[in-house]
Parts: structure tokens; sequence; C-alpha cells
């Protein structure tokens, strides 16, 4: 199967974990509300929920995506920030271009999560989710950082 197909797979697998974790966070609990009238989780609601999320995925990984990557953990904190770290697990720093492999997977991910109606309150709430890509030996291959200004 191309490769590229299988990335894209990928994609779409990680924003169901992504809609998951995003239920976690809709929680009842205080909310604001914008300027169109939608409510917007609070910090301490998006913080909350983010742990949540961690322990969920944390408790389910390694999880595979596709064959060439796996989500290896979820880490929240501090405050509205959430990070997820990811292998590729086929190939080592040496086979790939960083810069390519992340510009290839930048707009992918972005239109997958502007584009998510349960993840967009959490965006415009001012929380901060981060990509970080390591090869099959654990060498960095790069980080996407995504806050509401991206979309």
């Amino acid at each position: 199967m191309n490769k590229k197909l299988l990335f894209v797979i990928g994609i779409i697998l990680f924003v169901a974990i992504i809609m998951i974790a995003s239920r976690l966070i809709n929680t009842p609990s205080p909310y604001l509300t914008s300027d169109n009238g939608q409510e917007l989780p609070t910090e301490t609601t998006i913080e909350e929920g983010f742990m949540e999320a961690e322990k969920f995925i944390n408790s389910r990984a390694p999880i595979k995506i596709d064959d060439e990557t796996q989500l290896i953990k979820a880490l929240a904190g501090p405050s509205d920030l959430m990070t997820y770290y990811y292998s590729l697990t086929n190939v080592t720093i040496d086979d790939v271009n960083p810069t390519a492999v992340l510009e290839d997977i930048k707009p992918k991910l972005l239109a997958s999560l502007c584009s998510n109606a349960d993840m967009q309150p959490v965006l415009k709430a001012g929380a901060k989710l981060v990509y970080v890509y390591s090869d099959k030996n654990n060498q960095d291959v790069g980080r996407i950082e995504v806050v509401e200004a991206d979309c």
C-alpha cells in the first residue's frame, strides 16, 4: 500500500483519538462564552480534560496508528498544553528529511483538527497541542505545535 495513503489513514485514526480526548474535556464544568455564544471550556476544565485524556491514552499505549506510526504516550500540562509522542516505526532519522516529513504531516493534521467541531472550543479557549515525532531508534524527527491561530 502507498506510504502516503497509510500516513493519511494514520492521521484519520489520530483524529479519532483526539475526538475521544475532546469528549473527556467537554464534561460538565464551568464554561466561558465566546462572542458568538459558543461555550468555551475554562483553562481548569481543559487541564482536567487533558489529564483524563493522558490517562486514557497511556493506559492503552503504544497505540498502532498505521503500519508506520505508533502513538507512544501523551503528556498533559502544564496548564492548557497537551503533548502527543509518536514513533515512526519503520524509519531512522537517516532515512528521512525531517523538514519534509513535518511539512507533509502538518497540513493534514491542521485540516483534521481545525475541522473537528469537538476540538474547536478547546483551541478557542487557548489550548496548545504539540505532536512530537521520533524515529524507530527514538531519535527526534521534529515537532508540530498547534494553537487556534493555526486554524
